[in-house]
């Protein structure tokens, strides 16, 4: 037994600073390499590696949980803040979780600081800054596999530029060469640069990783999907569905493959499956946005109509108005199609008022200003109204480039190459078309009918083609599959 002599009273409060500053510390060590992570509670620290751990593992509603937790025990822990915006369901839970993170970052490290600005711009709609905030990460802690792992995805999902996405990507997975989302995120850009046999081989590997997690055997099952096996891409699912009974994604994929298969009334059970099994809301309203799909791939526009007011009606009752504002922008795009304008331009203006009520961060807003833009650019232009429709274009041209994201001009030059599209000017449309996104199904369908139109028959064939067996689930794609299939093999 040791026997503590009494401490001056005038001591106390120093040494329990010291205490604390060295409680601190401790609290903000990483592994070798990775960035700090600041917070005042250790057991705050050891609730937010879970909550990281499960949101990389694609458990996003656990993830949540535990990052209530950790921000229980230290409410200004702004990394937690930080990862509670990238879980969050909805833009304005997004927006707070977020702007609390950056009010926070001032008394974090650096690297949390230039990390947390990154996933802001990001929100913000402008990747160009997060990925040069995340690289400046990188160049702190290089040896941090988070860091070009978002430095990666940036570039691959906002920037649609491939070559970097796979150099910050197998960055990331130098330094962890077993880092789940860094093969996971890998193996879907090997899909989408057509490298299947390079996705099968990361996926297998995330699989012998995690074993006994849903998401690998989803991720493989994706690959078969966008392979045309949709028999074996059924099978991966229900795997991942016996792993985790909640594991509503793969539940939905079930659905959607055995809709390619053309059992479409089965895959619709499939679908109305996965909605008793969502636990949260923002699943329920995702399955009822597949029932729509559904029955566009089935091409039975007014059974989609009918699950399209379904799905609206679920986001409203459920307080989603992202979702809601989605669904009757669909909905006008269908009404289009079945020249029921008077339905579509009522469509739009309840999307407007939908996303003018909602509480949204202003960016948000400012983007679904662009895509109201575009449906009413698509309105005109099938009313013929073609002085209306460029009207529309130019105030959606005006507003890319106040936002500065290059990127965004591909919605531009597919809204006005449509434009031109309907109004018989096809070389010009197609020289729009070109310069829209050629990693959409949507715009490419759309370009294969403007060297239709020119006479450039095989050009317009092989692209209708590489579209008809793009096997990505989506509701672009949904609106144009059927048609890009009937056109490829007449």
């Amino acid at each position: 037994m040791i026997k503590m002599g009494r401490v001056p009273s005038g001591s106390i409060a120093r040494l329990t600073a010291v205490l604390m500053m060295i409680a601190a510390f401790a609290c903000t060590r990483s592994l070798p390499g990775e960035m700090t992570l600041t917070t005042r509670s250790v057991e705050a620290r050891t609730k937010f590696l879970e909550a990281r751990w499960q949101y990389e593992n694609f458990h996003i509603w656990a993830a949540r949980e535990l990052l209530d937790m950790a921000l229980q025990l230290d409410p200004e822990f702004a990394m937690a803040h930080t990862y509670l915006g990238l879980a969050a369901p909805t833009a304005a839970l997004r927006g707070e979780a977020l702007e609390r993170a950056q009010e926070l970052s001032r008394s974090a490290s650096a690297a949390e600081q230039l990390f947390i600005q990154a996933v802001v711009a990001r929100a913000r709609g402008n990747p160009k800054l997060a990925v040069k905030m995340m690289s400046k990460v990188s160049k702190l802690h290089p040896y941090d596999s988070r860091a070009s792992y978002f430095a990666g995805l940036y570039y691959y999902v906002d920037l649609d530029d491939l070559e970097m996405a796979s150099e910050w990507l197998n960055r990331s997975r130098t330094n962890a060469p077993l880092f789940p989302p860094t093969l996971n995120t890998l193996g879907y850009l090997y899909i989408d640069t057509g490298d299947l046999g390079k996705a099968e081989s990361v996926f297998r590997e995330q699989l012998e990783l995690l074993p006994d997690q849903p998401n690998p055997y989803n991720s493989i099952g994706d690959l078969f999907m966008k392979a045309g096996r949709h028999e074996e891409a059924v099978n991966y699912y229900a795997r991942a569905v016996a792993l985790d009974s909640t594991f509503v994604l793969a539940q939905r994929n079930i659905g959607i493959n055995l809709v390619w298969g053309h059992r479409y009334e089965e895959g619709r059970k499939a679908m109305l499956k996965s909605i008793e099994m969502a636990s949260i809301h923002r699943g329920k309203i995702a399955g009822w946005g597949a029932v729509v799909r559904s029955y566009l791939y089935e091409r039975k526009q007014g059974a989609a109509l009918d699950a399209c007011r379904e799905a609206i009606r679920q986001a409203a009752e459920l307080e989603y108005p992202g979702l809601q504002a989605s669904y009757e922008l669909l909905r006008s795009l269908i009404s289009i199609g079945l020249t029921d304008y008077e339905q579509a331009e009522a469509a739009l203006e309840a999307a407007q008022t939908t996303v003018n009520a909602a509480k949204m961060p202003g960016y948000s807003k400012l983007s679904w200003k662009r895509r109201i833009l575009i449906g009413r650019t698509a309105l005109a232009a099938g009313q013929k109204d073609y002085a209306l429709a460029n009207r529309q274009s130019a105030l959606l041209l005006q507003s890319i480039q106040q936002a500065d994201n290059p990127q965004l001009m591909a919605l531009y030059h597919l809204a006005q190459g449509k434009i031109d599209l309907h109004q018989g000017k096809f070389v010009t449309a197609i020289n729009h078309l070109e310069l829209s996104n050629m990693h959409s199904p949507y715009d490419v369908y759309h370009l294969a009918l403007a060297y239709q139109r020119v006479g450039s028959d095989a050009l317009s064939e092989s692209l209708m083609k590489k579209v008809a067996t793009w096997n990505r689930d989506s509701e672009p794609y949904a609106l144009i599959r059927a048609d890009a299939i009937r056109r490829a093999n007449r």
